[in-house]
């Protein structure tokens, strides 16, 4: 997954809660 600023995240970075935030799309 990717934030905003189309930096890479790791799944213990919570994705879900990223997605809840609408600032991620998988």
């Amino acid at each position: 997954v990717f934030d905003e600023d189309g930096k890479l995240l790791g799944s213990a970075s919570s994705p879900i809660q990223i997605w809840k935030d609408g600032d991620c799309v998988e």
